[in-house]
């Protein structure tokens, strides 16, 4: 089979030219013996692989999350199948229909290849392979069971999936209404209250405080909207620069899980997944104290992170992770019981995955219970809006109608 390659030779310069070989790991192996760096392969008919190396953009941009969980799930079922690590992959990349994914298989594949370990190959795309993940695999890896790994990290990255689905889910609806809400409050005072200001200066009506109120907002909104503009701009701008610097960062990560009735579902997720990647890790037979360093590394809540670092040095010190786990605000009293029983009868994964699996549970019910109350909530928020502005416009009318005794 014939495959057109781009390469860089010793000098320096960049060649084109086509190679005959079975496989695409057969030609990049025949071009690296002629001293070529390979920065192009494909097939010559253009029907499949097209690998770009060396490129000033992140092969890891243009890949979606949903990508890797297929990932897992397809490595799972075809090494279950008898297939090698090469093999399945050159599979899944045939089978990819996004260009930068299958480009990044393509990647991932040559440098097994060369004689790296999956594991450090899928480790150069930390954005997507995080160091808790590429571990497990490490760990299926040195204990030859790779299939296992990544049927558990296709139980984990789905969970992570489902969840994230269901937060973004809960929080689609009232975003929307709340969209809607500032269209009608746009509309009343852009089009509906200058309306009606004119028709009463016409009529030359004593006005109720409510009315004059609305209609001296309108005015001065019209008058001053660019202001109003800027105002809004630059809030948007000052926030977004605070939340990317280090202080507005730690702010919002320790703010986020203290929001009233809203903290306690956030930290109730975090924990759930630092509880599912903890058990799977030890699962993979990753050693305790490594395995909490990676979780360390997974979460980017700060509190979180603190817990942590204590149950890493009380490991480190000899002691149970007991006391840490009862004393922390962030762990309820039940779980970290749970935790603490599984520690000492030895099945620490094992209680582990049981509370994450608790979590998972509780917090599917209070997203959907957030959602049901929330849909009310900013209903009658609106109802009560465009119900105060229709009242102020029609109690002239109603004194009118009063003062000519209709």
């Amino acid at each position: 089979m014939a495959y057109r390659y781009q390469a860089i030779d010793s000098s320096g310069k960049t060649m084109t030219d086509v190679i005959d070989a079975d496989s695409t790991g057969e030609a990049a192996e025949l071009l690296r013996e002629r001293g070529l760096f390979i920065t192009q392969i494909d097939k010559a008919d253009g029907s499949a692989l097209s690998l770009r190396l060396s490129s000033d953009k992140d092969p890891q941009s243009g890949v979606k999350r949903k990508d890797v969980i297929f990932f897992t799930q397809q490595m799972a079922m075809l090494i279950r199948s008898g297939a090698q690590i090469v093999q399945a992959l050159e599979a899944i990349e045939e089978q990819s229909q996004r260009p930068a994914w299958r480009n990044m298989l393509g990647i991932i594949r040559l440098n097994i290849e060369e004689g790296q370990p999956l594991s450090m190959a899928l480790g150069r795309f930390p954005k997507l392979f995080p160091l808790a993940f590429t571990n497990m695999i490490a760990a299926g890896e040195a204990s030859g069971d790779l299939e296992l790994a990544f049927e558990r990290l296709a139980i984990l990255t789905r969970q992570q999936q489902d969840i994230r689905n269901r937060v973004i889910g809960a929080l689609t609806y009232p975003a929307v209404l709340l969209l809607l809400c500032f269209g009608v409050v746009m509309t009343l005072v852009t089009f509906v209250l200058p309306r009606f200001s004119e028709m009463f200066e016409t009529l030359e009506v004593d006005l109720p405080f409510i009315t004059a109120f609305m209609i001296a907002t309108s005015k001065w909104s019209l008058t001053n909207w660019p202001y109003l503009l800027g105002a809004l701009l630059v809030s948007i701008m000052g926030m977004y620069m605070f939340t990317q610097s280090p202080r507005g960062q730690e702010f919002c990560s320790r703010s986020i899980v203290r929001i009233p009735l809203f903290g306690k579902v956030i930290r109730s997720v975090v924990l759930a997944r630092i509880c599912r990647i903890w058990g799977q890790l030890l699962e993979s037979k990753v050693g305790l104290l490594e395995a909490v360093q990676l979780v360390k590394q997974s979460t980017t809540s700060l509190d979180f992170q603190e817990l942590l670092t204590q149950l890493g040095q009380a490991i480190t010190d000899g002691n149970s992770i007991g006391p840490v786990l009862k004393e922390s605000w962030l762990v309820p009293s039940t779980f970290a019981a749970a935790i603490v029983t599984g520690e000492e009868s030895g099945k620490l994964s094992n209680s582990l995955l049981f509370v994450a699996c608790c979590l998972e549970e509780e917090n599917v019910q209070v997203l959907s219970s957030l959602t049901r109350i929330i849909e009310p909530i900013m209903l009658i928020f609106m109802g009560i809006l465009v119900g105060t502005v229709a009242v102020s416009l029609f109690l002239p009318m109603f004194d009118m109608t009063s003062a000519t005794g209709v």
